[in-house]
Parts: C-alpha cells; sequence; structure tokens
C-alpha cells in the first residue's frame, strides 16, 4: 500500500473510532431516528451532484442504500441513546467481519474452512463474555441493537459486491437520498419531540450532526471505497483492527469511560476473532489470484485445439 493510501486508512480508523463518542453527543439531544435523517440530510445537500441513476443496477443500489442509510445507521444511532457503557457497544460493532462472512456463506454460498469457521466462534464468544458481565446487564439492549447493526452493515457488504464500478460518492449519494425519507418515516412512528429537540439541542449536538456527515460519511465510507476500489479488501480490512483501539482511547478520555476487565478481554478475543478471518480472507484471495494467474499463463501458453506452440509455429 502506497504511503499516501496507509495514511488515509489511519486516518479513516481515527475518524471512525471518534465517531462513537460524537454520536454520544448527537443522541444527547436529538431523539436518534430523527438524528440519522439530519445527518444524511446533510450529506445528500454534499453529494447531490453525484445523485446520478445507475442503469441496470439501480434496484441492488436502492436496496444497499436501504439497508446501509435507514437500518445499519439507524441502529447505530438507537443503540448510542442506550448505551450505558460504551465500551462493550464497541466491540461488539466489530461483528460485522463475522456476519458478513456468515452470510456470504449462508445466503451466497461462499464456503469457508476450519480457520475462519474458528474466527466466527471467537468473535462472537468475546461478545458475549462482555454480555455475561454483570455490570453490563443495563447494557443488554443497546448491544442487541449494535449486533443488529453489525449484521446490516454484513448483509450491504455483500450486496455491494454486484456493484463494482459504481462512483464511490453516487453510492453515498444515494444511500443519503434513501436514509432521510426512510429515517423520517421511522421517526415519525416511532419518535415523539423532534421539533422540540431542534429548538432546544445544543452545540455538540449540531457538531456531531456535521462531524457525522462530513467526516465519518464522506472522508470515512467514501475513503474505504477509494481504497476498495484500488486495493484488496484483504488488504486494506486489517488496518480497521486500529479503529476499536482509537474508539476505546477516545471513550476512555473524552467520556470517562471505565473498563472493566470482561471488557478487555472480551474485546480482545473479539478483535483477534476478526483478525484471523480477516488473515484467512487475505490468504484465500492470494491463492486465488495465484490460481488466476496460472490459468492464464496455461491459457497463453496452449491455443483453443489444446495443442502447445512449439517455437517453430510462433
Amino acid at each position: 500500500m502506497r504511503p499516501v493510501h496507509l495514511a488515509l486508512v489511519i486516518l479513516i480508523a481515527i475518524v471512525w473510532g471518534l465517531n462513537f463518542v460524537v454520536v454520544l453527543q448527537v443522541v444527547a439531544d436529538l431523539p436518534p431516528v430523527f438524528a440519522n435523517a439530519i445527518r444524511f440530510a446533510i450529506v445528500l445537500v454534499l453529494l447531490a451532484p453525484f445523485l446520478r441513476p445507475v442503469p441496470g443496477r439501480m434496484a441492488r443500489l436502492i436496496g444497499v442504500a436501504l439497508v446501509l442509510g435507514v437500518v445499519h445507521f439507524g441502529l447505530v444511532f438507537v443503540a448510542m441513546s442506550r448505551t450505558v457503557d460504551l465500551a462493550p457497544v464497541i466491540v461488539a460493532a466489530q461483528t460485522n467481519v463475522p456476519f458478513a462472512t456468515l452470510l456470504a456463506v449462508l445466503a451466497f454460498g461462499e464456503r469457508i474452512g476450519l480457520w475462519r469457521t474458528l474466527g466466527i466462534a471467537l468473535s462472537f464468544a468475546g461478545v458475549l463474555l462482555i454480555g455475561l458481565d454483570p455490570a453490563g446487564f443495563d447494557n443488554v439492549v443497546a448491544m442487541g441493537l449494535i449486533l443488529g447493526s453489525a449484521f446490516a452493515y454484513g448483509l450491504s457488504a455483500n450486496l455491494l459486491r454486484k456493484l463494482v464500478g459504481v462512483s464511490a460518492m453516487t453510492v453515498q449519494a444515494w444511500v443519503a437520498a434513501m436514509a432521510v425519507p426512510g429515517s423520517l418515516l421511522v421517526s415519525w412512528v416511532a419518535e415523539t419531540g423532534q421539533i422540540a429537540a431542534v429548538q432546544n439541542a445544543g452545540w455538540a449536538a449540531w457538531g456531531g450532526l456535521l462531524y457525522g456527515a462530513v467526516a465519518a460519511t464522506i472522508v470515512g465510507h467514501v475513503g474505504m471505497t477509494y481504497l476498495f476500489q484500488r486495493y484488496a479488501v484483504t488488504t486494506v480490512s486489517p488496518y480497521m483492527l486500529m479503529m476499536p483501539v482509537f474508539a476505546t482511547a477516545f471513550a476512555v478520555w473524552l467520556a470517562d469511560e471505565a473498563l472493566t476487565w470482561r471488557a478487555v478481554v472480551g474485546g480482545l478475543v473479539t478483535i483477534s476473532g476478526v483478525g484471523l478471518i480477516t488473515l484467512r480472507n487475505r490468504l484465500r484471495y492470494r491463492q486465488q489470484r495465484q490460481a488466476r494467474r496460472a490459468a492464464a499463463a496455461a491459457a497463453a501458453v496452449a491455443p483453443p485445439g489444446g495443442r502447445r506452440l512449439g517455437q517453430d509455429e510462433t
């Protein structure tokens, strides 16, 4: 990875890590789903020039946009509004990797071996260890919601495989276009006091929404799509293991989080499982690439008739 791209992926890990603490400030003043709608309204204004149709793939693009914009991010905001201890929620959010792998197997027919199966088991075992902490029972609703958001992200990651070649800006513009009306509808049905909340919200909430729109969404998600268009997912993904470390550090520093031994051990177990899955995915990608190169070399040597070219035939 080029140094400038390495710097970008580290910046994204920092930006996303800080976003956990920022969202806490937003949902302290605003109803969570309504706040998600405002965040994506800002994104939509900024990315409006990129909101263009993609012929032949609009159904999948809209489906991805709804899953990401309404379900994934909506659940993240609601989870943050119910969070008692932030560190366990940060760890649980990392299960998007094993969820994506499980969905690739169950819904998309991909096969996995022993090591990735072990990685999935370790990931969820770490979350379970955190959940069994007596001090964390008050956090069980937030943990459940963040696991739901991780599942939605894993689903969208698999759906995005069919959108290769679509501009990252266009994808995010459609996510925003679906998130705004979808989130407003959910908020209208499930939440109250939106107008009063807007009138009374402090600068931290508005600053948090602006940060989420510009830094977390445009810099973070567009930046990751940019990197995925230039490098294999298995090359970029290991660097994202830095994100929960940054997030936990920000939570301790800015939100006065207290870490329990279960949170630390469970976090290490979960991150180990995620790391194992990521490394095995990287190895599998390399093996597939080598196999493709070998097949291409063999095809170049042997013509369609099956007879190899001799030197007198070249």
